[in-house]
Parts: C-alpha cells; sequence; structure tokens
C-alpha cells in the first residue's frame, strides 16, 4: 500500500474534463492534444458534424474501426456527447458489437458530465444486460451528479447499486465521499459517513479521504471529530499514514496548532502511529514561523529516530533559520553538515540563511569561508548579504575580502547596486587603499554606477594631501562625461 498517494476514487483513468457543464448541450473543455491516423478521421466527422447526419457521415467514410479506436474517439469527444453516442452505435455494428468495457465507461462519463442523465441510465441499463457495469461506472456516476449539484442523486446512486448486480462496498463508498469532498462539500461527505457506515463498514481510505478535505477547509473541529470517531470504529493503525498526516496538518493550523498538534502527536507515538513527511515538514515551518525551536527539535528528534522519513532539504532549511534566530551557530553548523549524510544537500537558501547569520554576528572569519563554500557550490549569495558583507568587511579593516564580495555582487547583480558602490569607494579610501578607491570608481563610473558628490569628495581630501589633484582632475572629467 503506498501510503503517499494522492486519493481519487471517482475517476474513470479517463482524461474527461472536469469544468462547469452547459445543460444538455456541450462542455467547456479545451480539446486535448489532435490525434492521429484513423483516431483523427473518426473524430473530424464527430466534431464537424450535427447529431442528426454525423452516422450518415461515418457511414460514408467507409473507415475501418478497432475496439481500441473506438476508446481513444471517445476520450477526445466529451464536447459533442449526442454525436458520441450515435459513433458508439455505429462502431457496435463494425466490431461485432465488442466493445470494451473502457469505451462504455467512457460513454457514461460523458453523457455523465454532460448532464444528459437520462440517456445515461438508459446506457446503464444497457452496460447491465452486457454483465459489464464496474465500480468505475459508479464512480462515474458519483461524481457527475456531484459536479452538478445533485449530491442527494449521487447517493441515491450509491444506495441502489447492489441492485443493478455491482456489490455495494467500500471502495465504493470512498468513490461517493471522495467526489462529494472534491466539490467542497466536506461537511456533507462526513455527515454522509454516519448513515453510509450502516451499510458498508468504512476502512482507513474512508477517514483519510475526509481527512484530507477537512484539511483543505481547515476546520479543525470536524478534523477532530472525524478523528476521533476513526479510532473508534477502526482503531489505531501504523499505516493509515494519510490520515494521521491530513489531521496533524490540519490541527498544527489551528488556534494554539502547535500545543495541539503536540498532544495529539504524543497519542500516535505512544502506539507508534506516525504521520508522513508532509506534517513534520508543515510542524516545522510553524515552529519558525513562532520560533519556536524546542518543539522543532521535538518533531526532527522523532522523526529521525523513530520513523524512516527522510528530512528534505527544505526542513533542514527551516531547522537552520531557526538556530540562526536563536544565535545557535554550532547547532545551525552541525545541521549543515549533517545534510548529506541524510540525502539532502544545502542549496542557495541554506547557505545564504548561515551566510546572513555570520554576518549579522559579524564573525568575519566563518563568513569568509561560507563564502567561499557557497561559490564553490555554485550557490549565488543574495544580492541584501552582500550589501551587509561589503560594510562588514570594511568596518572590519578587510578590504580585501570587500572587492572579493564587491565583484561578486557587480558580476550577477544589475540594480540597486548605487548604495553599496559609493560604500566601497569610500571605505577604501578609509582603509588608507587610496589608489584602489580610485581604480573602483573608474570602474563604477565606467559601468554606469552612479558615484554621488559625497563620495567624490571624500576621495578629493585624500588625494589633494597626497599632491594628486590631477588625478581627482581626470576622474572628475570621466564623472562628468558619464553623467
Amino acid at each position: 500500500m503506498n501510503v503517499n498517494r494522492k486519493r481519487s476514487y471517482h475517476s474513470i483513468s479517463s482524461p474527461s474534463p472536469s469544468v462547469p457543464i452547459l445543460q444538455n448541450t456541450t462542455t467547456l473543455s479545451p480539446l486535448p492534444l489532435p490525434p492521429l491516423g484513423n483516431t483523427k478521421s473518426l473524430f473530424e466527422i464527430i466534431s464537424t458534424n450535427p447529431s442528426l447526419t454525423v452516422e450518415k457521415s461515418l457511414e460514408d467514410s467507409r473507415l475501418d474501426v478497432t475496439p481500441q479506436d473506438v476508446e481513444q474517439v471517445l476520450k477526445l469527444s466529451y464536447r459533442f456527447p449526442a454525436q458520441a453516442v450515435k459513433f458508439f452505435r455505429w462502431s457496435g455494428h463494425r466490431i461485432n458489437h465488442n466493445h470494451t468495457p473502457y469505451a462504455w465507461n467512457l460513454v457514461i462519463d460523458i453523457l455523465g458530465k454532460n448532464r444528459l442523465f437520462d440517456a445515461m441510465w438508459d446506457a446503464v441499463k444497457s452496460m447491465r444486460r452486457e454483465g459489464l457495469l464496474s465500480r468505475s461506472t459508479f464512480a462515474s456516476i458519483f461524481a457527475s451528479y456531484v459536479n452538478a449539484g445533485r449530491i442527494a442523486d449521487a447517493v441515491t446512486t450509491f444506495e441502489v447499486m447492489d441492485g443493478y448486480g455491482c456489490v455495494r462496498d467500500v471502495v465504493s463508498l470512498n468513490s461517493l465521499l471522495s467526489a462529494v469532498c472534491s466539490s467542497g462539500r466536506v461537511v456533507e461527505a462526513c455527515d454522509y459517513l454516519q448513515i453510509g457506515k450502516k451499510l458498508v463498514r468504512p476502512d482507513s481510505d474512508t477517514y483519510a479521504i475526509l481527512m484530507e478535505g477537512l484539511e483543505s477547509d481547515g476546520n479543525v473541529v470536524g478534523a477532530k471529530e472525524t478523528f476521533a470517531e476513526m479510532v473508534i470504529e477502526i482503531g489505531w493503525d501504523p499505516v493509515n499514514v494519510p490520515a494521521y498526516d491530513s489531521f496533524l496538518c490540519t490541527v498544527i493550523k489551528g488556534p494554539d496548532g502547535i500545543r495541539d498538534a503536540v498532544k495529539f502527536f504524543d497519542s500516535m507515538r505512544d502506539r507508534r502511529c506516525y504521520p508522513g513527511v508532509r506534517f513534520f515538514r508543515v510542524a516545522l515551518d510553524e515552529c519558525v514561523r513562532f520560533h519556536d525551536v524546542r518543539r522543532a527539535e521535538f518533531f526532527w528528534d522523532v522523526m529521525l529516530g523513530k520513523t524512516a522519513l527522510q528530512p528534505t532539504t527544505a526542513m533542514y532549511n527551516s531547522m537552520i533559520a531557526l538556530y540562526c534566530y536563536h544565535d545557535d551557530i554550532d547547532a545551525a553548523m552541525k545541521m549543515l553538515d549533517g545534510m548529506v549524510y541524510k540525502g539532502a544537500f544545502p542549496d542557495a537558501l541554506t547557505y545564504n540563511l548561515l551566510f546572513r547569520f555570520l554576518i549579522k554576528g559579524r564573525k568575519t572569519r566563518e563568513a569568509s569561508r561560507m563564502f567561499v563554500e557557497m561559490l564553490k557550490n555554485e550557490c549565488l549569495p543574495d544580492q541584501l548579504n552582500c550589501d551587509a558583507a561589503v560594510r562588514l568587511y570594511l568596518d572590519k579593516g578587510d578590504p580585501v575580502m570587500a572587492i572579493k564580495i564587491w565583484k561578486c555582487l557587480v558580476e550577477n547583480y544589475r540594480e540597486d547596486l548605487e548604495g553599496t558602490a559609493n560604500l566601497l569607494v569610500v571605505g577604501l579610501r578609509d582603509n588608507d587603499r587610496v589608489p584602489e578607491a580610485v581604480k573602483y570608481a573608474e570602474h563604477i563610473i565606467a559601468i554606469g554606477i552612479k558615484l554621488t558628490s559625497s563620495t567624490l569628495s571624500k576621495l578629493r581630501q585624500s588625494l589633494v594631501k597626497e599632491r594628486k589633484e590631477f588625478v581627482y582632475d581626470e576622474l572628475i572629467a570621466k564623472w562628468k562625461a558619464a553623467y
């Protein structure tokens, strides 16, 4: 059982549209990619002829048709329900009425999606005579009624399906609930379960479907009620990961969410039942939002120690961000060093979080190593970090490193460079690197970044003091020419 699968019980695995339908006319969905060969010719007849003449046009075409051709043409014909049905009948004579069950289900789906329910039930009766009705047929009917806003009819269909020779089982119940939840009517789905479970015993998927719908609605109260019912009805099951995942994701987004989630999480943990990686990711994000490093460490330790889940790079980034916020550089660096052993690799965000923290803490030596590692791993420092780093290194008397970061900045960013450019020139001058200040002033002018008159005035003071007024005169001439 794939515990992370996305449930979809109300389809027949066809490319049918799930968009609003015009009553008794055509769907509003776009056509799929153009068909090929025989399918293309048949579909062209269906899509260009009115219902009254389509059979004659098909007859006149003298085209051969196979059961597979029928399937492919029907997949394309959702916008032409009347023509599709006539094509289905016409093609039946040519394949000895040997339509596949999938083709029959496509006809049911086309009619249902176009709200031609009387014709749909006529087709159901024909399928019953052929012994071809299946859960997929009824799943399509459920979805069509729900899409039309006729939930009561979908429910009635479920309740009478055994009268059509199709077993009314939990899979069909789940199809119905999935269709209702997908339409946004989650509360109605929960309400119907109280009736439906008298007919069919629910399973873990039943509650996972409801939990997923309640999560989409953000319905914390409903999620808690349904969770309690689930435990009573089917007990605790370590395999029921999707339900636990959705339930905890709902709870943690509610009022006092982290505290609530920890309480329920502890109950699950006591019974060796755990959510999936999605909850742990959401939980860490919530802990970051509230700067709650203690509970983040709790979730992290359980995930690594009690489950087989592998944390992602984004989850490592959440932990690093938390540690940075709490000024715990050792823990943040430990997270960075341990990532690769768990199959996660640092990205630009990882490095920028740490680089920003080191710059903010004025830890120039560590920041320099981080900068080199970032470039080595092709992770670009963001512009704000570069701006802050240039300022820090100039303040700390390390103009060489400031220049390295400036070069990175100017090579990778094109806007909002003026402030840092002026800062660099003045900083080099203040660090007794006047020749380099002049050199970079010339370069900055040459690439179209504006130096302020204040920066030039400070540079002039140093050049006059060294009796190099001519250097300033040349520089000011270039400045005037550029601007």
